[in-house]
C-alpha cells in the first residue's frame, strides 16, 4: 500500500469515528476546543469557566501544583473537557473527536497538559491517542515535545511515534531512527517492528544493521513482549499498584530474567511508590544475590546514585542473615573507598537489627571507626527486646555522649516494658559526682518514675521522696504528680500534703493546676494557689495561666480581671497574644480587651516585656563561654526570676528527657 492511499484509509477512518457522536458531543468538542486554543486574550473568560461546575475525580485528575495562576487555567482545558464525559466510552470517544481535527500547535498543549493527569491509567491513554495523531501531523516535533513528559513515559511513547510513521512510510521511518542516539534507537526499533508482526528474520536484521544494532543483543534486551504488555497493563489500570504487589514482583522477576539486572533502572523508573519500589527491587535482588553475591555487589555499585543507595540497603539486610566474615570479605573488594564504607554503614546497621549480640561477639570484625555506630545500633536493637542484656554492653561504649543516649533509651523502653525492673536497675547503678553523671541519673529516675506512676502512684512517690532533690531544690516527686494528675487529678491534690516545701511543692502544684484547667475547674486552679507561701504564688499563677490561655484562650479573656494579682494580668495577656498569633482564635474586640492588659514595657516586636530582654541576653551569651564568678551569680538570678515569672517553662524542656 503507498504512502497516499495509507494516510487517505486512516483519515477516514478517523472521520467516521468522530461522526459517531452526534450533534451534541460534537458542539461539546467545539467548545473544548475553543475554550483551549483561545490565547491571553481570554484568558479572563476561561477562568470562571474552568472553576465552574466541574467535578473533578480524585482518582483520575490531579489538579496541577508548583505552577502559575495563568498555567493552571490553561492546564484545566483538556482535564475539564476530559472529565465531562459520563463514561470511560464516551470520554475515549470525545477523545479522539478532539484528535481528530488539533494541529500541531493544540497536540503539543495538549501532550504537556496530559501529564498532569493523576491517574496512569487514564493519563497513558491520552498520551498515547494524542502521540498517534501528533506523528501523523509532525513526528519530528511530537518527538521533541516527548522530551517535556517524565523519563519514565520518553521510552514507550517514542515507540508509539515510530511504530505509527512505519505504518505508512517503513523506509522513512529507519532513516530517521538512524539519527538518534542509542537508547532512542532502541525505542525506535521497537516501534518499527511492532508496526509490521509478518516481518522476516532477514529484514529485522537488516533493518538492524542499519541502525547499528546487534539483533541478538536487542532481542534479549528487549523484554518478551506479552509480560511486558502485562506490566504495563497492571501499572496503567485503575487498582492501587500496592495492591498488585505480588503480580509486578512476578513480572519483575522474568523482566531481570530476560534482560539482565539492567532492568532494575527500568523498575525503579517506572514504579513511583517508594514502599512498592523497595519491595520489588528488593525481591530481585535477593534471588539474584542467592545466585551470585559477587557479581550482583559489583552491577550495582554501577546503579546511580539513589538507585544504588537502595540496592545497596537491599544487599546489606539479605547479608546480614549470612556469615560476616563472608560478607566483610565481599565488601572487602570494594575498590572505591567511598563506596566501599557506604556499603559497609549499610551491613553493620543491617547484621545490628538482625543479631545485634553476634555484633559484640564479633566485634573485632568492624573496623575502628565504624564501631560506635555498630554499638549504637546493637544496644538500641536489644533495648526494643531485652533491655536487660542491652545494659551489660553500655560499660564498653567510649563515647560519653552517646553512652548518655543509650542509657537513656534503655531506661525509656525498659521502663515502658516493666517500670519495677527498670527502677530497680535505675537505682543500683553508682553514679558519680561528675555533672554528666548527676544529670544521667536525674533524668534516668524522672523517666522511670514517671512509667512507675501510671502503674503505681504511691510506690512511685514514696520512692521519689527518698531520692534527694537537685542543685534547684526540685525534687523527683513533681514528675509523679505531673503524671497521676493526668488521669487522676484528686489522687494528685491528696498527694500534693507529702512533697517538700520550695521549688518542689510548686511545680507540683502547677502539674495539678493544669490538669484542673483542661478539666474546666477554673476556680478550683486558681484557690489552689493558696496553698503555696506568697513567694511562690506569682510563679504559680504564671504557669497556670499559661496552660489556661492555650487550652481554652477565650475563657481566660471572659476572666482576666478575675486574676489574682497584676503580675498574673500581664502574664495573661502576653500568653493570649502569642496564642492568637497565627491563629485569630480570638476575635477583635476580644484583643482589644487583652491589650488593655499588657504592661507598659511589651514590646509587640519581640513578645516580651523590656525588663526581659537583658535577662535573655545574659542567658543566650553562656553557651560559649565561660563565666565569671559575678556573672555566675548574675545568670543564677536571672534564673531565679525567670522562674518566678513563670517563664521557667521555656527552658525547662532543654533539662528534660524528651521521650
Amino acid at each position: 500500500m503507498s504512502a497516499l492511499a495509507a494516510n487517505r484509509s486512516r483519515t477516514l477512518g478517523l472521520f467516521t469515528l468522530g461522526s459517531l457522536l452526534g450533534i451534541t458531543i460534537t458542539l461539546g468538542v467545539l467548545l473544548g476546543l475553543n475554550a483551549i486554543s483561545n490565547g491571553s486574550d481570554t484568558a479572563n473568560n476561561t477562568k470562571s469557566t474552568a472553576r465552574e461546575g466541574v467535578n473533578y475525580s480524585p482518582g483520575d485528575v490531579n489538579r496541577p501544583n508548583a505552577k502559575g495562576t495563568v498555567d493552571r487555567e490553561r492546564d484545566l482545558g483538556l482535564l475539564k473537557f476530559l472529565n465531562q464525559a459520563p463514561s470511560a466510552y464516551e470520554r475515549t470517544e470525545a477523545l479522539y473527536s478532539l484528535l481528530l481535527s488539533a494541529e500541531k500547535t493544540m497536540l503539543t498543549d495538549l501532550l504537556k497538559q496530559s501529564n498532569n493527569i493523576g491517574s496512569e491509567h487514564l493519563q497513558h491513554t491520552v498520551q498515547a491517542a494524542i502521540v498517534q495523531r501528533f506523528a501523523a501531523v509532525n513526528f519530528k516535533l511530537a518527538l521533541s515535545t516527548i522530551e517535556s513528559l517524565p523519563r519514565d513515559r520518553h521510552n514507550p511513547l517514542i515507540a508509539t511515534v515510530f511504530r505509527e510513521i512505519a505504518l505508512t512510510d517503513f523506509d522513512g521511518a529507519v532513516a530517521h531512527a538512524k539519527t538518534l542516539d542509542e537508547t532512542k534507537k532502541f525505542s525506535a526499533l521497537q516501534g518499527i517492528f511492532g508496526s509490521q508482526e509478518t516481518l522476516s528474520k532477514d529484514r529485522k536484521r537488516e533493518v538492524a544493521d542499519e541502525l547499528q544494532i546487534d539483533l541478538t543483543v536487542f532481542e534479549q534486551s528487549s523484554p518478551n513482549q506479552s509480560f511486558m504488555e502485562e506490566w504495563h497493563a497492571l501499572l496503567a489500570d485503575e487498582r492501587a499498584n500496592l495492591a498488585q504487589s505480588a503480580d509486578l514482583i512476578r513480572l519483575a522477576h522474568k523482566w531481570v530474567e530476560d534482560s539482565g539486572l539492567e532492568a532494575i533502572a527500568h523498575i525503579d523508573v517506572a514504579l513511583h511508590d517508594s514502599i512498592l519500589k523497595k519491595a520489588v527491587i528488593g525481591s530481585v535482588l535477593h534471588r539474584a544475590l542467592s545466585s551470585d553475591a559477587q557479581a550482583t555487589l559489583q552491577q550495582v555499585l554501577h546503579f546511580d546514585d539513589d538507585l544504588r543507595e537502595l540496592a545497596l540497603e537491599t544487599i546489606a539486610r539479605a547479608w546480614a542473615s549470612i556469615g560476616p566474615e563472608e560478607a566483610m570479605d565481599s565488601i572487602a573488594a570494594i575498590e572505591t573507598q567511598r563506596l566501599r564504607r557506604q556499603m559497609l554503614e549499610h551491613f553493620i546497621t543491617a547484621w545490628a537489627n538482625f543479631d545485634p549480640k553476634e555484633i559484640f561477639e564479633k566485634f573485632d570484625l568492624i573496623p575502628e571507626n565504624l564501631r560506635s555506630l555498630a554499638q549504637k545500633n546493637a544496644i538500641r536493637t536489644l533495648a526494643k527486646t531485652t533491655p536487660s542484656e542491652a545494659v551489660q554492653y553500655l560499660e564498653d561504649v567510649a563515647d560519653e555522649l552517646l553512652r548518655f543516649d543509650l542509657t537513656m533509651e534503655i531506661a525509656t523502653r525498659w521502663s515502658d516494658k516493666n517500670a519495677l525492673e527498670a527502677l530497680d536497675w535505675a537505682l543500683s547503678l553508682e553514679f558519680s559526682s561528675d555533672p554528666m553523671d548527676r544529670m544521667l541519673e536525674r533524668q534516668m529516675l524522672d523517666t522511670v518514675l514517671r512509667s512507675l506512676a501510671a502503674e503505681n502512684p504511691e510506690l512511685a512517690l514514696q520512692t521519689a521522696l527518698e531520692q534527694p532533690a537537685d542543685r534547684m531544690g526540685l525534687g523527683l516527686e513533681a514528675t509523679v504528680i505531673d503524671e497521676v494528675a493526668r488521669t487522676d487529678i484528686e489522687r494528685a491534690m491528696t498527694m500534693l500534703a507529702q512533697v517538700r516545701e520550695g521549688f518542689t511543692q510548686t511545680f507540683a502544684a502547677v502539674a495539678v493546676g493544669k490538669a484542673l484547667v483542661d478539666n474546666n475547674e477554673t476556680d478550683r486552679a486558681l484557690a489552689l494557689a493558696e496553698q503555696l507561701s506568697e513567694d511562690f504564688r506569682d510563679m504559680y499563677y504564671n504557669l497556670v495561666v499559661n496552660e489556661w490561655a492555650f487550652s481554652d484562650p477565650k475563657s481566660l479573656v471572659n476572666n482576666l480581671d478575675q486574676l489574682p494579682s497584676t503580675e498574673a494580668k500581664f502574664t495573661a495577656a502576653m500568653d493570649l497574644v502569642r496564642r492568637n498569633v497565627g491563629t485569630n482564635i480570638l476575635t477583635k474586640e476580644q484583643m482589644s480587651i487583652v491589650r488593655s492588659f499588657l504592661p507598659k514595657d511589651y514590646n509587640s516586636e519581640t513578645g516580651r516585656r523590656g525588663s526581659e530582654s537583658a535577662q535573655y541576653a545574659r542567658l543566650n551569651s553562656i553557651r560559649d563561654k565561660e563565666l565569671t564568678k559575678e556573672e555566675r551569680t548574675q545568670v543564677q538570678r536571672d534564673f531565679q526570676q525567670m522562674m518566678l515569672d513563670g517563664r521557667y517553662r521555656r527552658y525547662r524542656s532543654d533539662y528534660r528527657w524528651s521521650r
